[in-house]
């Protein structure tokens, strides 16, 4: 009796199913049309959003490049203009004309004390600074051959208004040649000559870029000293005009609203030749971004020429601000800077994305009514697809879907096809797998089978030599090997190691050769007492000891013959082939060696008790 019925019978109703009522229907034409342009939809937004995210990080990554390698140019330009002017400045300083007006100066102190040396360069110097009584000794620096020998020096300079100042003194400090109309006369308390002389060692001095009240603009200087002997006798100074000094090495631009600036790893601005940031201090995130050792770029909202906006900053240390030394560039290590306005920067992804968002509404109108035009061809061959579904599932993996609409449903027929395909091959393939196991099978059988007659041959009651014959033979046979032997290691007094031996013919030379061979792998089986096998002699760097060539084989086994871990023997399987011994078969011949090794331990003790007179067992 049914639940139904069982209810019916104890008076209970029954509620009819309930009728499932659709108000519409759409066929599947309109459905595959619908979801049609929802995908265009869809896809044309998510197309749209790819395009700005990859195409904005990869013109980042261009861009961003493109500063990277500005600011390591103008960084290797700045260099190359301070070792320049580093060099121009040794020149001059090893010029005849200014090494021997500094000797002259020198010698006219002669011995006085410092003391009265110092006092008499003070006095000349307030006369020198309040331009009383200074005629006689500007005319006197003004007129010598060392002075004019600069003058003539920065006359061939392109840029006249790089050298604000050449200047030459002598160990004491005091002027002795210049150009152009120095506002003082005594320099030996001032910083670039304390770092360049050095008490008379001498040291090369380049200062930062620091404001100089007397010429009324940021200077950088260039000190050397003058050496005679070894030891400085004066020192050069070179006085550059700072913004001359980094206009032309910091004009170069990829853009129009480029910026380049030379900063310190404290934030100090060194040089910003376009716009000096005088009310835009440099942010802390900044300055942590483009201070660093290496070369590089940045994307950053906290440019101080740029804030708020994101921009694309490169960075590139100036090595030699570094490698000269801490107490030059102000003891500062300076980097350059560079970067555009970003309205610049991503112009090119804006005018990108308006035309491509024009692009993927035309686009998704035109999809979506090429689709519905495709959705009536997709109907069709839907019921042929089915039917074919129905007869590979039915098991018949012969069977092929032709369809031929050239769109996604020939591509899923085709597949249903593959799939048939696949199934086939996998059912062959579970019949190769049986093969496999059966194969296994049958030589685990074969296993078996060897070592069953090896057994059996190890079990007769033999004298010794006919035993190990026999047994050499079977392996020759069950091993398919061109030859044998077998070495034994505490052979009887009087005989040969080799006991037992199959060879095919080989030469005089060649049998010579085996033998040395033999011997020597026998040694080395009998120490290590491991299987010993190669599958190629002439290859073989275990064998690079022996001078000897052709043995007459290829590949070699040797089976060590143990009992209780004592090798009686080894039993050489030979090959004129390369062969090579599987994990099974290495196992397999370890195994059949243990037991030959047994029963020779056997076959000789049976041998020992023995009567040799009348070959009765002594009691």
């Amino acid at each position: 009796m049914t639940a139904q019925a069982a209810r019916q019978s104890k008076g209970g109703s029954v509620s009819p199913p309930r009728a499932r009522f659709r108000v519409w229907r759409p066929h599947l034409t309109a459905r595959l049309g619908l979801f049609i342009l929802i995908a265009g939809l869809m896809s044309g937004g998510v197309t749209l959003g790819f395009i700005y995210f990859i195409g904005t990080a990869t013109l980042k990554g261009t861009i961003g490049r493109s500063f990277q390698e500005l600011a390591h140019t103008t960084s290797s330009n700045i260099e190359t203009l301070i070792e320049h002017q580093i060099e121009e400045a040794r020149l001059l300083a090893t010029a005849q004309p200014v090494l021997s007006i500094v000797e002259e100066s020198n010698a006219f102190y002669g011995s006085d004390p410092p003391e009265e040396v110092q006092r008499r360069i003070t006095d000349i110097d307030e006369r020198w600074r309040h331009a009383q009584g200074v005629d006689a000794f500007l005319l006197e620096i003004r007129g010598n051959r060392a002075t004019t020998y600069l003058q003539d020096f920065a006359a061939q300079t392109p840029d006249p208004k790089l050298y604000q100042a050449v200047l030459v003194t002598n160990a004491y400090g005091a002027l002795v040649a210049a150009v152009g109309r120095p506002a003082r006369y005594a320099y030996g308390e001032t910083a670039w000559w304390t770092h360049a002389y050095q008490g008379g060692q001498g040291r090369l001095f380049v200062s930062g870029v620091d404001h100089d009240s007397e010429l009324g603009r940021d200077t950088i200087i260039v000190a050397t000293p003058i050496f005679k002997d070894k030891r400085a006798v004066g020192v050069l100074s070179m006085v550059h005009d700072a913004d001359a000094f980094f206009r032309e090495v910091t004009s170069a631009k990829i853009g129009k609203t480029d910026h380049t600036m030379i900063m310190t790893k404290e934030g100090r601005v060194v040089c910003c030749p376009p716009e000096p940031p005088a009310g835009q201090p440099l942010a802390a995130e900044q300055i942590a971004a483009v201070t660093r050792d290496e070369n590089g770029w940045v994307a950053t909202t906290a440019d101080a020429h740029f804030p708020g906006r994101e921009s694309l900053n490169g960075h590139a240390p100036i090595s030699i601000t570094r490698t000269l030394g801490p107490e030059n560039f102000g003891g500062h290590t300076w980097y350059v800077v560079t970067s555009q306005d970003p309205r610049e920067s991503y112009a090119p992804i804006y005018t990108l994305l308006g035309w491509t968002a024009v692009a993927g509404v035309v686009g998704t109108l035109i999809f979506s009514l090429l689709g519905l035009l495709i959705a009536r061809r997709i109907v069709r061959p839907i019921q042929a697809l089915q039917t074919g579904a129905e007869l590979i599932g039915q098991g018949n993996l012969n069977h092929r879907i032709d369809i031929t609409t050239g769109d996604e449903i020939e591509d899923l027929a085709n597949q249903f096809n593959k799939m048939a395909h696949k199934l086939k091959l996998f059912y062959i393939g579970l019949e190769e797998n049986v093969k496999e196991k059966s194969w296994k099978l049958e030589h685990q059988n074969k296993e078996l089978s060897i070592l069953y007659s090896i057994a059996a041959t190890l079990n007769q009651a033999l004298p010794l030599k006919e035993l190990l014959d026999d047994t050499l033979n079977k392996m020759l046979v069950v091993m398919e090997a061109d030859g044998g032997m077998i070495w034994m290691a505490d052979p009887p007094p009087g005989s040969s190691p080799i006991t037992a031996t199959k060879l095919p013919t080989l030469s005089p030379g060649q049998m010579s050769n085996l033998i040395e061979l033999i011997h020597y792998i026998s040694r080395t089986v009998r120490e290590s007492g491991e299987l010993w096998t190669t599958e190629n002699l002439a290859v073989d760097g275990r064998l690079e000891a022996l001078k000897s060539s052709d043995p007459g084989f290829i590949s070699l086994a040797g089976i060590p013959l143990a009992s209780r871990d004592h090798v009686l023997g080894i039993l050489f399987l030979l090959y004129r082939d390369i062969r090579a011994l599987t994990s099974r078969e290495e196992k397999l011949l370890a195994s059949v060696g243990a037991q030959i090794g047994v029963t020779i331990e056997h076959t000789a003790l049976a041998a020992q008790t023995r009567s040799p007179a009348d070959g009765r067992t002594n009691r």
